[in-house]
């Protein structure tokens, strides 16, 4: 299920970081064994964004799911700006 989804997978002590692409973007999340079983995830980038499951799998697709739903736009605080669009590279 995640194969196609996942890029890397680094494995330090118990954490294992990984990278997933949501909506096309790569983000890194890390993957942590629960002391009463299952796994711990969460995105360092992105506070307050966890999730757990039974398995791997489960954890990873609940991340997946939370990640969908923190970046997603609430449509009554969007803004609409009437000025000139400009993009820049820095």
């Amino acid at each position: 299920m995640f194969g196609e989804d996942e890029k890397s997978e680094l494995r330090i002590g118990n954490f294992i970081n990984c990278e997933l692409y949501v909506t096309g973007m790569k983000i890194t999340v890390i993957l942590e064994p629960a002391k009463e079983g299952g796994f711990t995830v969460y995105v360092p980038s992105l506070h307050g964004c966890i999730s757990e499951g039974d398995t791997r799998e489960e954890a990873l697709a609940n991340i997946k799911e939370a990640l969908e739903l923190y970046i997603e736009p609430d449509t009554n605080e969007l803004v609409v700006f009437t000025g000139e669009k400009i993009a820049l590279t820095v």
